[in-house]
């Protein structure tokens, strides 16, 4: 745990290297994000979802497919030890990345689909008194 707190540990150019299990772990992890967001875009297109909800689920599979993509590639520097692009600062910038990214889909599906819709009902509703062309 002591090696956890020190500053050279997060941002030392040349780091040592993952224990075997470890870097099977994170190949499993980032691969489950990637399958995860091809999964999850297959159920977008396949799903009879209305407008705004496939967009949510557009958002997050485009977020786990490049989180994945983007773990796969971090995963690949520490294989073949790049020396600068393996540094310990970016899996935790990943992993931020990963929360800002699911707090801005959580955030669209609890906050702005249910204004959306209202605005969708108010409209429809305002509609329905008002005069339609009649197209020939």
């Amino acid at each position: 745990m002591h090696p956890l707190l020190t500053f050279s540990y997060w941002f030392s150019l040349q780091p040592a290297p993952f224990q075997p299990g470890i870097e099977r772990a994170l190949l499993v992890l980032f691969g489950i994000f990637f399958a995860a967001g091809i999964i999850v875009w297959v159920m977008q297109l396949r799903g009879g979802y209305d407008k705004l909800m496939k967009k949510a689920i557009g958002r997050l599979a485009t977020h786990l497919g490049w989180t994945g993509f983007v773990g796969l590639c971090l995963w690949a520097m520490e294989y073949e030890r790049v020396p600068l692009l393996r540094m310990r600062v970016l899996y935790i910038l990943w992993g931020v990345w990963v929360l800002v990214g699911l707090w801005f889909i959580v955030r669209y599906v609890w906050k702005e689909i249910p204004v959306l819709e209202a605005q969708k009902r108010e409209r429809t509703a305002q509609s329905k008194w008002l005069p339609t062309s009649k197209k020939r």
